[in-house]
């Protein structure tokens, strides 16, 4: 199917800043219409006292793990001020992020999530060895709990922070009279904070029209809290959280879609 065939299929994008704007793009790439509205607000912090100072002693054994894409962007510059550790990274965004600052990445599972990285044989045996997790404030626990019970001294370096988007109701009225026209056939959110934060901006007025509407994911996280906020519509699993892989999911979705309702028709 060529992009001159395809419906023009409405997207609301909730990845925050230039995240949201690069896979914007490329959906409008496709023949589809992208609707961008972050759903969060990065915001830059600087780590803690204590944290710098641990990680100013860092020696080349140790090892600096990057969660995100925003752990690079914000949080790169700190690392570089300690001396050269190994580099990990969580999923392919973020190692091309390090890679694009010229820095060479020791650990790249193939994965996107905590689980990937812990499998690696790398962090199998940890064990008196100090890591730096350079992440957002109150990010996920589970890679810094594992590491410890395997015998790690596990310090964060916490670099952004993440908002809750406030809309004026100017724009909401304006999104509501899209999605009551038809105009946005499904939404995406690639990460628990994201749904959950759509949900608080948009509030109980908009409650009917998240529960029906498709939602697109690559973490099966999302899919387990859209269930727990009362989502009823179809859910896609996007194969990863980049750009190119959710828009081939939904392409995929679409094309399924398609078919369908074709078939119906005869």
């Amino acid at each position: 199917m060529t992009a001159g065939d395809t419906p023009r299929l409405g997207v609301l994008v909730t990845r925050p800043g230039e995240q949201c704007d690069s896979l914007c793009a490329l959906i409008q790439s496709r023949g589809y219409q992208a609707h961008p509205w972050p759903a969060i607000d990065i915001r830059p912090v600087v780590p803690s006292t204590a944290g710098l100072e641990r990680l100013s002693r860092a020696t080349p054994e140790d090892l600096t793990i990057f969660v995100s894409r925003n752990a690079v962007a914000f949080g790169l510059s700190f690392v570089l001020e300690s001396a050269r550790t190994r580099l990990a990274a969580i999923g392919p965004s973020t190692t091309r992020a390090l890679s694009d600052s010229g820095q060479d990445v020791d650990i790249r599972p193939s994965g996107f999530d905590s689980e990937s990285l812990l499998a690696e044989p790398a962090l199998e045996q940890v064990s008196g060895k100090n890591v730096y997790i350079v992440r957002g404030v109150g990010g996920r626990e589970k890679l810094g709990q594992e590491l410890q019970r395997r015998g790690a001294e596990v310090t964060y370096i916490e670099v952004y922070r993440r908002e809750t988007r406030r809309p004026g109701s100017e724009e909401r009225d304006a999104l509501m009279e899209v999605w009551e026209n038809g105009g946005i056939g499904l939404y995406t959110a690639t990460s628990v904070e994201i749904l959950e934060s759509l949900y608080g901006q948009l509030g109980p007025r908009f409650a009917g029209l998240l529960a029906q509407t498709p939602l697109v994911t690559a973490s099966r996280r999302v899919v387990q809290r859209s269930v727990q906020l009362h989502h009823r519509a179809e859910r896609i699993l996007s194969p990863g959280p980049d750009d190119q892989s959710l828009v081939e999911a939904i392409a995929a979705w679409q094309g399924k879609a398609l078919v369908k309702a074709g078939r119906q028709e005869q």
